[in-house]
């Protein structure tokens, strides 16, 4: 067991909390779901086939759709809460894992996509995350909470970074506010001139 820090958290506490949360469930009029898939789209145009991954996908709803759309795409995810592996949909390789641990044996995929996931990891897991550029060929697709943007350390369950500023050799290519709580990162790899 990890010693507590300052905002009394344990690393196994966050994971514990999460290996024991429900299974997430979207109603279809969601509007954040709706914006998401409209930044999905515009990167990740119908008939691309390649490799995309979702860090966090729970059951999978966002892999689900997309796969509606995209089925020449080879879609995988990871969660680390129980009820996900058994309620999951069967159209992606679903990977019974914590994001960081995760991130660090991955090989890379053509895209990677997270929503409101990454906020959940505290900053004890950043030198993981710093190697997702790694890990992805073409996009990274980020959508999380934006009221949190600037606060630090821990606000229930939730850590905040400043992601236009969390991987310099990363480009980023849009940051949209959307009509919801969220803002949409997406990121590519900078080109060297």
């Amino acid at each position: 067991m990890s010693e507590k820090n300052k905002n009394s958290y344990t690393v196994e506490d966050v994971l514990d909390y999460w290996k024991n949360s429900g299974v997430a469930t979207y109603n279809d009029k969601n509007k954040m779901k709706r914006s998401f898939s409209v930044a999905l789209r515009r990167y990740i145009p119908e008939k691309t086939s390649g490799t995309l991954h979702e860090f966090g996908c729970n059951i999978g709803m966002n892999l689900k759709l997309i796969s509606e759309c995209h089925n020449n795409l080879i879609l995988s995810g990871n969660d680390i809460a129980k009820n996900a592996r058994k309620h999951h949909y069967d159209c992606f390789d679903f990977y019974e894992d914590d994001t960081a641990s995760f991130i660090e044996k991955m090989n890379p995929v053509d895209y990677i996509i997270t929503m409101a996931h990454l906020v959940h990891m505290p900053p004890e897991f950043n030198e993981a995350l710093k190697l997702i550029p790694q890990k992805f060929k073409k996009f990274l697709i980020i959508a999380e909470q934006n009221k949190l943007k600037h606060k630090l350390g821990p606000t229930g369950k939730k850590f905040a970074r400043l992601y236009d500023e969390f991987w310099p050799e990363l480009e980023l290519i849009e940051k949209t506010l959307l009509e919801t709580s969220y803002t949409i990162f997406v990121f590519k790899h900078r080109t060297i001139q």
